[in-house]
């Protein structure tokens, strides 16, 4: 049987099987008492156990690594519906029960299949999160449940967070990674805790944050094999993620570099033929010129509709600015302007990034809030301050693992060219965008980490490459290294577990 088919096959599944058994718990869910949180807990920390036991089985009979994948998949998938679960829809969400918050919005699609008729609150957003979740809620209707009580309104968003799992995954096979750099990605994505929080959140982050990472999937697909059907899906990735939040257009920054790539290697190609195409870019072979406008021309007529039709059209009936973001008033606590330039971008106040949990109404420093919203949210948890500050210990050295390794992977010409160059361009521009919001944003909420979640694939990346390319190492001092990045990887996965089952 062809092996392209087995693999679409077994996608189909992983994909069907997330859907199944995240509508399954949070159904059941939402027809069990209120007082079973506790319970819930324990059965998240079990799946992770069992699922822990079945990777070293695995490892132990040397079955094929993608075991081990399931494994991490099946322990990601339990934490994410556990948090959302144990959470409800009421409990940490951001901008959703006003009158013109996230919920209203998707109530009007649930009613009556309407757009609402202002851009008050959070109404100036693409519909696309609303109108699946409201879909969603009309299936479950017809069966006779109540779809608006319990836990139901987050089957959507805890459903495209397990699958953030498998496509990221399936990103780091495409980038020719070894098989143990792409597990420890997988494992970083499935046990980060942004995405937990994600999973239990109702708004448009976590829909614009998955069709993020389905695009940075078909922008590699479509560099290894430049075909129709990857520059399809690769539009129709970008278009969705702007309809969910118009910042979802900031994968064209990341993919726009690989088409220049693949535009100049099509025409060196077609002036000297006898060149041979660099390592990755095989697929190229016999593709023209011609063909390839012709594929960008495709790419522009399904992703600029889909993107950019809501603005549009706000834009003309409701006179909506293009671009427009409400900011808080200036005399809101939770303006930070008065503070200098200095202390918001310019250094990394320890004080403040141990012993604490994010205060947007106190805090003002860039780094040290990004990196703590990046775990815990904008929230405060009853959980021991020491596991919090290891928790924060351990993130601040991979983050620091991954930035340097990702510097270095700029001179290594071996490595896969959107591995070497588009995902340091993914990480700058979106670190660019984010200081730039707060520089014209100057307030504590605009600060939050969930502006930049997909800056999280490159982060699980690199920090997966630099472990397996050090352990194969003849050197010691960089088998030792590869231990202790593999160590505090493990570490990290292990606390993200635990905080999140004892809070």
């Amino acid at each position: 049987m062809d092996s392209q088919y087995d693999t679409k096959k077994v996608s189909f599944f992983i994909y069907a099987g997330i859907a199944a058994a995240v509508t399954v718990s949070l159904g059941l869910a939402s027809f069990m008492s209120i007082g079973n949180g506790e319970r819930f807990k324990a059965i998240m920390l079990s799946v992770v156990f069992l699922s822990f036991l079945y990777a070293a089985a695995a490892i132990r009979l040397k079955l094929p690594k993608e075991h081990i994948f399931y494994a991490i998949l099946i322990a990601g998938m339990a934490m994410r519906i556990g948090y959302a679960i144990y959470t409800y829809p009421d409990v940490r969400q951001h901008d959703v029960w006003d009158a013109d918050g996230h919920y209203p919005y998707m109530l009007g699609f649930y009613e009556g299949f309407s757009l609402p008729d202002s851009y008050e609150g959070q109404f100036y957003h693409g519909p696309l999160s609303h109108l699946m979740t409201a879909l969603f809620l009309r299936l479950v209707g017809l069966t006779g449940i109540d779809p608006l009580s319990g836990s139901w309104v987050q089957v959507v968003p805890c459903m495209l967070s397990v699958m953030m799992i498998p496509v990221a995954y399936r990103a780091a096979r495409e980038l020719k990674l070894k098989e143990n750099a792409c597990l420890t990605a997988a494992a970083l994505i499935a046990f980060h805790p942004a995405f937990y929080l994600l999973a239990g959140s109702i708004n448009n982050d976590t829909a614009m944050t998955f069709f993020f990472f389905l695009a940075i999937l078909y922008t590699v697909k479509y560099y290894n094999r430049p075909t129709f059907r990857n520059i399809l899906l690769l539009a129709v990735s970008i278009g969705c993620a702007m309809m969910s939040k118009l910042s979802g257009g900031m994968a064209a920054l990341f993919t726009g570099p690989v088409f220049l790539a693949v535009l100049i290697l099509c025409i060196r190609q077609a002036r000297h033929p006898q060149k041979a195409l660099p390592p990755f870019a095989a697929g190229l072979s016999g593709l023209t010129v011609k063909r390839l406008i012709g594929q960008f021309a495709a790419f522009l007529a399904v992703c600029a509709p889909l993107g950019l039709w809501h603005s549009i059209r706000n834009m003309i009936v409701l006179h909506q600015p293009l671009g427009y973001v409400p900011a808080p008033p200036i005399d809101s606590d939770l303006y930070i302007g008065w503070r200098t330039v200095g202390e918001r971008f310019l250094s990394f106040p320890l004080s403040e990034y141990f012993g604490s949990w994010c205060n947007p109404r106190g805090d003002y420093n860039l780094w040290t809030y990004l990196l703590k919203c990046a775990l815990f949210g904008e929230w405060e948890f009853d959980a021991p301050r020491l596991l919090a500050d290891s928790f924060l210990l351990l993130f601040l050295v991979l983050t620091v693992f991954y930035l340097i390794y990702m510097v270095w992977c700029l001179k290594n010409r071996r490595l896969h060219p959107v591995l070497r160059y588009g995902l340091p361009v993914l990480t700058v521009t979106q670190l660019i965008s984010y200081v730039s919001f707060n520089i014209g944003y100057p307030f504590g909420c605009t600060m939050d980490f969930r502006y930049i979640v997909p800056v999280l694939f490159p982060f699980a990346v690199y920090t997966g490459l630099a472990a397996a390319s050090l352990d194969g190492s003849a050197v010691r001092w960089k088998q030792a290294l590869s231990a202790v990045i593999y160590s505090i990887a493990g570490a990290f996965c292990a606390l993200s577990v635990l905080f999140y089952v004892i809070i």
